[in-house]
């Protein structure tokens, strides 16, 4: 089931005189005197081995001879545990993880022929940890099929539960329009609407379906997703959620899934406190506490270039991270390609583009349709209208969906280093 045991052996010293002995070391003493007047010296590697034990386990959680953790933990076990006092599945487990490459993994057939290579393994990734009922961050730049690579995963997988994909508002439909191009026989269920709609849409959820939500969204519902139990949990563009407390930071981490996967181009925006956050989301307790990661990794990396300490976190981390950029795959990309990306209207929006529209039908019914000029100035207002309201009306005091999409594609990219064109018809919009 994942789990590993591990068992202390109480001929050297009985348990809570290893808790006191690790307290020494903590206490950075070098020597420290056993009850039976035996003296330690707490500078041999053994202890120093020991005392990781006691910090990857929990010392308060040492209060027997034997104590289970999650099998992923082994990695911050396995400079101090004799591999051949490992289980055949935990070494199997670790070979697994860093050879994920060479695994074959029944990836659907009709998608299989769509992927380009990288992505191929990308899903070999996606499918490995999922395996191990495992989690990560599918870090690669943008514009590389993230979300195809997650769409083969759901397709190939057949789950009992439902799944969840959370993402932004504005690009959930952009969700829904990728899984009915790429897999139009999948079900797929997109939330959205008021809150009696998603209430009755949330109650519909069958097994084996696949939720699409955005993060507002689950926020507001989230004493119903909380009885609900899922296999995969999807969260798109999750530097949503680096700053660990946030509304969108304690909603997604409180849904109950088998393996959650988090998708964002800038796993580290700001600080490390960003990796930590959304490490917190898919392996929760991993990389401990906060202030733990902070004393241990942030300050001594951040502040005192620590290169020990920098190892020791890449080591943990890599194999729950996939990361390529555009230059990585550069031989796979093709000259140019194209995607759309739908921004459908905000409800204040759709309200004002619905009344124009009906307030230029009534007239052109009265008229007979014989002003043409009339007819093509309210297409224009529509237009815009449809680009930001606030072009056509001065007092309108709402959000756009288009620019609020805009935006959310501009910082990704300047993020990622990538040079941005920007074209609109109308230079107010640019304005």
């Amino acid at each position: 089931n994942n789990w590993i045991e591990l068992i202390f052996n109480d001929s050297f010293c009985n348990v809570s005189e290893l808790q006191e002995i690790v307290n020494s070391m903590k206490k950075k003493k070098k020597f420290h005197l056993l009850k039976d007047g035996t003296i330690l010296n707490l500078q041999e590697k053994f202890f120093q081995d020991l005392e990781q034990v006691f910090d990857t386990v929990g010392a308060s959680k040492i209060n027997s001879k034997s104590v289970q953790v999650p099998i992923f933990k082994i990695l911050q076990l396995e400079q101090c545990v004799d591999s051949k006092n490992l289980p055949p599945e935990a070494i199997k487990f670790l070979h697994d993880l860093r050879n994920y490459k060479t695994i074959n993994y029944p990836i659907d057939k009709e998608l299989a022929l769509k992927l380009r290579d990288y992505q191929k393994e990308g899903d070999r990734w996606l499918f490995n940890l999922a395996y191990y009922r495992l989690s990560g961050i599918l870090a690669d730049d943008m514009g590389l099929g993230k979300s195809l690579e997650v769409i083969t995963l759901l397709k190939s997988c057949k789950t009992k539960n439902p799944n969840l994909i959370v993402a932004p508002a504005s690009l959930t439909f952009n969700w829904y329009n990728e899984f009915k191009k790429w897999t139009p026989s999948l079900d797929v269920m997109l939330i959205t609407g008021n809150s009696a709609t998603r209430e009755s849409l949330i109650k519909q959820i069958k097994p084996g379906q696949t939720v699409i939500t955005s993060y507002d969204y689950l926020k507001r519902d989230i004493e119903i997703y909380k009885t609900m139990a899922f296999h995969f949990m999807i969260i798109d563009e999750a530097q949503a959620i680096k700053n660990y407390q946030t509304k969108n930071s304690e909603a997604v981490k409180e849904i109950r899934s088998v393996s959650r996967f988090a998708i964002t181009g800038t796993p580290i925006e700001n600080s490390l406190a960003d990796l930590w956050s959304i490490f917190d989301f898919c392996l929760p307790g991993y990389l401990k506490s906060y202030e733990s990661f902070k004393n241990e990794y942030e300050v001594n990396i951040v502040k005192n270039h620590d290169q020990e300490a920098l190892s020791k976190l890449n080591h943990q981390i890599a194999p729950f991270i996939l990361r390529r950029t555009k230059n990585d795959v550069l031989r796979e990309l093709p000259a140019k390609f194209e995607q759309v990306i739908y921004a459908p209207m905000s409800e204040e929006q759709e309200k004002v583009y619905n009344a124009t529209l009906l307030q230029a039908r009534d007239k052109i019914i009265q008229t007979g349709g014989e002003n043409k000029m009339y007819i093509f100035s309210m297409l224009t207002r529509l237009r815009q209208i449809c680009c930001h309201p606030s072009l056509y009306i001065d007092s309108y005091a709402g959000d756009s969906a288009k620019l609020n999409l805009l935006q959310t594609i501009v910082y990704d990219s300047i993020q990622s280093n990538h040079r941005v064109l920007i074209f609109s018809q109308f230079t107010s919009m640019l304005d």
